[in-house]
């Protein structure tokens, strides 16, 4: 049985995943931080600490937001390190720029890096990594 989850249902689990995820994401982003020695410091551990989240946040959105998604958990996984890529390369250097030339916080800078690649990042999880069983579904209502 398949269920056709409504377009502000989608958007609310995206949200709240992506909180929960985020968060711990901060934390893994601070630890990484905590570790690296080499300048430019911030963005070395936003970039590692994208690397270790995008499989993070992977399982929690397969699990909790796109249930509905028709390609097995490798293979969304590995769609979704493709996918992010581009998120992950735009996210460094973004990361780097306020941090390294406009001397803001590397904490605010995270919020600032994370907020700036959110809405390209439910476009690439729902059209490319977890699309769904039916299609269409999303544009729906």
């Amino acid at each position: 049985m398949t269920v056709i989850i409504t377009n502000k249902e989608l958007v609310a689990r995206f949200v709240v995943v992506g909180v929960i995820g985020n968060l711990i994401g901060l934390a893994i982003y601070a630890l990484i931080y905590s570790t690296v020695q080499l300048e430019p410091r911030a963005a070395i551990s936003w970039f590692l600490s994208a690397l270790v989240g995008i499989w993070k946040q992977h399982g929690l959105h397969r699990m909790f937001t796109f249930t509905d998604s028709r390609d097995s958990y490798s293979r969304s996984l590995g769609k979704g390190y493709l996918g992010y890529s581009v998120i992950i390369t735009s996210g460094t250097l973004v990361h780097w720029f306020i941090v390294s030339i406009l001397g803001v916080y590397h904490y605010y800078s995270w919020f600032i890096t994370k907020a700036f690649n959110l809405s390209f990042s439910f476009l690439v999880l729902r059209k490319f990594v977890f699309k769904p069983i039916i299609e269409g579904d999303f544009s729906e209502e």
